[in-house]
């Protein structure tokens, strides 16, 4: 349920570190639903009369906590009357539960009974209280309170038959469009749903899918939570690749279940919302494009709910379970293949994709250039040959950021500025078979490297770090004593290398 506070403003103050509002919100949240209150009405373009009428009657219950200060009054409104008063009578006029705790203590910081202009207009609001037919009861410090509220809460619940471990008709969603032509990973769905059968648990399940670039982890991702997003009364999706990002995503999830305010602090507004996911289950969190594992850890829910994470780092282990993608099945990729493209026979789409080596991105652009353009397969696997980068650039979809081109474009040019030897290992296999290559090929021949290469071949150490980098950013398949290269990257390289060399030969 959503449980709107109302309460004047010293309250949330005092006590310093623990105040009584401080300790409201923790015992609503504790009782498993939602806090909602005023102190962000003044960001709203609407009148405040207008604004604060509408919060209280979205809420399920009024929850009232009334100090010796009567607060803000409404201006222009006669006679006079407080925010306080006002959220009252809304509630009390729209038939909401009305839960009202009164302050009885002579002991604390002065401003919670400094009020001297309306004093006695406060004297009669808590008499008029005091005479009404609720729930209502009297607290004399913060803990006191948040035990009293919380036994409340519990009553209330049991009493209008809604569970205190939900929340009842939440349903927050964000999530991007659904690809209507996904194909396959019926193997992966089944390990993801397996983890959620598992029965009552306490902690976060938490699944890393992980591998190459254009592998298909996003769409996956964004599959399962449309397949499964019944199961869940929160599905957020939180883009990743800049964690610098990451709080402000979730602290619009605090904002979308009423747990802040627009104007909030967000590292407030996450701490609340790390408190509902540890009280809640049916949720999913889908963090997207993480690349370090410890930078993510701290953003990372506890509670009963379910994880996913895409990457291109598998190193995981620890944080959450690993899942690899690779490439799909011939028969995924033919069919991924014909829905793009129908026109395609059988034949033609599975020599479209063995040249594409079945990496989903890659099959997709294919498809919708070969269904736009009506290019024959034999013209479109010769320019594939030739014209890999110009070719990979063609038919982005439109739920796509980049082609597949652009991607791995961005991603050489990267290794160019950071790590030069990485890159200039993987343009020397560019030109190898797309079988697994040695290292003993450039551990064994650093006469034969360019620099600096050369250098980190004849190192072990620096060496061993080199392809752990590539591992990291999924370049290669890394095994014990040698690395693989899918063979699109190969000829986006080898075509980059030619391109550059041709430059350089032109050059005066």
């Amino acid at each position: 349920m959503r449980v709107f506070l109302s309460h004047t403003s010293e309250l949330r103050r005092h006590p310093a570190g623990a105040s009584f509002i401080d300790k409201v919100e923790a015992a609503v949240i504790a009782a498993g639903h939602v806090p909602v209150d005023m102190k962000h009405w003044s960001a709203e373009p609407h009148p405040p009369v207008q604004v604060c009428r509408e919060a209280v009657e979205s809420t399920d219950v009024y929850l009232g906590v009334l100090g010796f200060r009567y607060g803000s009054t409404v201006p222009d409104h006669h006679p006079t009357v407080s925010y306080t008063e006002l959220e009252f009578d809304t509630a009390h006029r729209a038939g909401k539960p009305l839960l009202v705790f009164l302050l009885d203590t002579t002991e604390g910081h002065r401003e919670l009974f400094a009020e001297v202009e309306h004093a006695r207009e406060q004297e009669a609001f808590r008499r008029r209280v005091g005479q009404a037919r609720i729930t209502r009861d009297t607290a004399t410090s913060p803990d006191e309170l948040a035990t009293l509220v919380e036994r409340a809460l519990h009553k209330l619940t049991v009493t209008i038959g809604d569970s205190p471990a939900t929340s009842a008709g939440l349903r927050v969603w964000r999530v991007p469009p659904r690809n209507q032509v996904f194909t396959g990973r019926s193997e992966v769905f089944a390990v993801l749903r397996a983890a959620l059968e598992q029965g009552e648990r306490a902690v976060s399940v938490i699944h890393a899918l992980h591998g190459m670039g254009g592998v298909g982890k996003t769409a996956l991702a964004i599959e399962y939570a449309h397949c499964h997003g019944e199961d869940y009364d929160l599905v957020w999706w939180v883009p990743s690749e800049d964690p610098a990002m990451i709080p402000a995503s979730l602290a619009e999830c605090a904002q979308s279940i009423g747990l802040a305010g627009t104007s909030e602090a967000v590292g407030v507004a996450v701490a609340r919302l790390h408190t509902f996911f540890h009280d809640h289950d049916r949720w999913l969190i889908c963090f997207d494009n993480a690349e370090d594992p410890a930078t993510l850890l701290e953003h990372l829910p506890a509670g009963p709910g379910h994880v996913l994470i895409t990457s291109r780092n598998p190193n995981w282990e620890g944080i959450a379970d690993p899942v690899a993608l690779d490439v799909l099945g011939r028969g995924e990729a033919v069919t991924l293949l014909q829905a793009r493209a129908p026109a395609l026979s059988d034949t033609e789409a599975a020599r479209v994709a063995a040249a594409l080596d079945r990496l989903p991105l890659a099959l997709t652009q294919a498809g919708a250039y070969l269904a736009e353009s009506g290019m024959d397969t034999e013209h479109y696997l010769r320019l594939l040959d030739s014209r890999a980068r110009e070719i990979t650039a063609r038919g982005r979809p439109a739920d796509y950021p980049t082609s597949l081109a652009a991607s791995w474009g961005l991603v050489f040019d990267h290794l160019a500025d950071d790590e030069p030897a990485a890159l200039q290992l993987l343009t020397i296999g560019a030109y190898l078979a797309p079988e697994p290559i040695p290292f003993s090929l450039f551990t064994g021949h650093t006469d034969l490297l360019p620099d600096p290469l050369a250098a980190v071949a004849g190192d072990p150490l620096a060496f061993t770090d080199l392809t752990g980098q590539l591992r990291r950013r999924a370049l290669a398949r890394i095994d014990t004593d040698s690395l693989t290269l899918h063979r699109l990257v190969q000829a986006l390289l080898r075509e980059r290398h030619d391109r550059e060399h041709d430059n350089g030969a032109d050059a005066p």
